[in-house]
C-alpha cells in the first residue's frame, strides 16, 4: 500500500513543478494606424477641460483615423463609389455633393488654404449595427443600363449610446509644423448627438487676458462681414452671416505658445462679448485659427450643428434637382465621416462592385449586422 501510495502521488509532484501554461495576452485596442502612426497623432491631442472627453482622449481603445484609413464613400444605386470621381463625366463641377460646401470639408474652412490639416476620432463603447433597407435612390437617372425608378439596396448604421466622435484641426506653422487650433466633439446620449467645440481661447477676453500675461498688447481688432451660403437651390442647408473679428498679425513664437494651452469649451459662449459672433477670422497664414477660417459664424449648439449633420445619406438631387450630379451624402446616423464599408468596394471609376463591410471592424466586435 505505501509504494501504491508513492506510485499516485509522484504524478501529482511532477505536474506541480511544471511551469503553468501562459495566460493568453489581452488583445490589444483595435487601431486602423501603425502604432508609429498613432503615436504620431496622438501628439496633437490637446488637454481639455472637459473630464469625460479629456478621458476618450486617454483611452487607448479611442480609434485615431484620417482619410486614407477611412477614404471618402457615397451610396448610389446600391454601391459605393468614391467621391472624386465624377460618374456624370459631364462639366459639373464634381458630380456628386461630397466635395462641394457645406459637405466637402469641415465647417468654416472651405475657404482656408493648405495650411489646414485635420484628423478624427472615435471612442466606440460597442457595435456600430448595420442592416439594409429597401429605397428608391437617384430616382429618374439611368445608370448601369436600367431604371433606378426599381428599389435599391440602401446600407444603414447605427452608432450605440455613449460613442464619442471628435475631429482635430491643425494649422502649419512657418516650418511646416502642425499644431491643433480647434477640437470639435459629438457625443451620442439618449439617441441624440451632443456637439462641442474646444480651442484655446473662447473669447476675446481670455485672449487678451493671454497677452497681458506674455507682456504684449493685443491691439484692436477691426469687424468684417461674412456670410456663408451654400448654393442649392431646393433645400438650403448652410445660410448664415455674421461680424467676426479680424486677428491682427502675430510673432510665430507668441502663437506657439499661445495654442500649447489647454483648450476650453467654446459651447454657449461669443467671442465678441453681446454679439452672435463665436469666433475671430485671419489675414495671416500662421496664427490662433487659419487664414479664410470662417467658423464663428454658427453657434455651438445641437441645432445649428444638426442643421448640416442631419443630412446624411439623403439624396443629392433633392436639394438641386436639376444638377447632373449622382448619389447620396456620404456617412449616416448624423456623422459623415465615418462609414463601414471595406476599402475593397469603393468604386473609383464608377463601375459597380460588390459592397461589403469592413471584415475587421466584425473581427475586432465593433460591426455586427442587424
Amino acid at each position: 500500500m505505501r509504494f501504491l501510495l508513492i506510485a499516485l502521488l509522484l504524478p501529482l509532484t511532477l505536474i506541480a513543478q511544471l511551469p503553468a501554461a501562459p495566460v493568453p495576452a489581452e488583445r490589444p485596442p483595435f487601431q486602423f494606424m501603425t502604432a508609429d502612426d498613432l503615436a504620431h497623432y496622438r501628439k496633437f491631442l490637446p488637454k481639455v477641460d472637459n473630464k469625460v472627453i479629456q478621458a476618450v482622449l486617454d483611452d487607448p481603445a479611442t480609434i485615431l483615423y484620417t482619410n486614407s484609413h477611412i477614404p471618402g464613400a457615397y451610396q448610389h444605386v446600391g454601391h459605393v463609389h468614391d467621391p472624386n470621381y465624377n460618374i456624370a463625366a459631364n462639366p459639373d463641377p464634381f458630380g456628386n455633393a461630397n466635395r462641394e460646401m457645406p459637405w466637402g470639408m469641415p465647417f468654416g474652412t472651405h475657404r482656408c488654404g493648405p495650411e489646414l490639416l485635420a484628423f478624427r476620432f472615435v471612442n466606440l463603447p460597442g457595435a456600430v449595427e448595420w442592416w439594409i433597407e429597401q429605397t428608391r435612390d437617384g430616382r429618374g437617372i439611368i445608370a448601369g443600363g436600367r431604371s433606378v425608378e426599381e428599389r435599391q439596396p440602401l446600407y444603414r448604421w447605427e452608432f450605440p449610446d455613449r460613442t464619442v466622435f471628435g475631429e482635430v484641426l491643425l494649422i502649419k506653422d512657418e516650418n511646416g509644423k502642425a499644431w491643433p487650433f480647434e477640437m470639435r466633439t459629438r457625443t451620442k446620449r439618449d439617441g441624440k448627438w451632443h456637439p462641442d467645440v474646444f480651442r484655446p481661447f473662447v473669447n476675446r477676453r481670455q485672449l487678451e487676458a493671454a497677452c497681458k500675461e506674455l507682456d504684449c498688447e493685443l491691439p484692436a481688432m477691426p469687424t468684417t462681414r461674412v456670410i456663408i451660403k451654400d448654393r442649392q437651390p431646393r433645400k438650403r442647408v448652410i445660410d448664415a452671416e455674421a461680424d467676426l473679428e479680424v486677428l491682427p498679425a502675430m510673432d510665430g513664437d507668441l502663437v506657439r505658445v499661445l495654442l500649447a494651452r489647454p483648450f476650453k469649451s467654446a459651447l454657449g459662449e461669443s467671442w465678441t462679448p453681446g454679439k452672435a459672433a463665436f469666433a475671430p477670422i485671419s489675414k495671416e497664414a500662421f496664427g490662433i485659427v487659419p487664414k479664410g477660417y470662417e467658423g464663428g459664424v454658427i453657434a455651438v449648439g445641437q441645432e445649428s450643428c444638426m442643421r448640416c449633420h442631419e443630412t446624411c445619406r439623403q439624396e443629392a438631387r433633392s436639394f438641386a434637382p436639376n444638377r447632373e450630379w449622382y448619389g447620396r451624402i456620404s456617412g449616416d446616423d448624423g456623422i459623415f465621416s465615418f462609414h463601414p464599408f471595406a476599402v475593397e468596394c469603393i468604386s473609383h471609376n464608377g463601375i459597380e462592385k460588390p459592397v461589403a463591410m469592413r471584415q475587421k471592424l466584425v473581427d475586432a466586435g465593433l460591426l455586427k449586422k442587424r
